[in-house]
């Protein structure tokens, strides 16, 4: 996972400046990407079933990197309340 974030954590630096919706639409193609990932190392056809399996919350708890959440996160470690 530590690999995948690098990636996320790139573009977040590049357009933090942006309206948030930019982060939502670009968190949920990353999402996208992975799911598509794991379905095929278990060798599944495509369905809309992985969003299910894999749900946001799957990839959260295994420490994916999310733009959503990168803004309050920044705050929070300047010590804004």
């Amino acid at each position: 996972m530590a690999e995948v974030n690098r990636t996320p954590r790139g573009w977040y630096e590049y357009f933090k400046h942006r309206p948030r919706f930019v982060f939502s639409s670009l968190d949920g193609w990353i999402g996208m990407r992975l799911r598509s990932i794991l379905r095929k190392r278990i060798k599944q056809r495509g369905s809309g079933r992985d969003h299910h399996r894999c749900p946001p919350a799957y990839f959260a708890a295994h420490g994916l990197f999310t733009m959503r959440a990168a803004p309050a996160l920044a705050c929070r470690s300047l010590g804004a309340p």
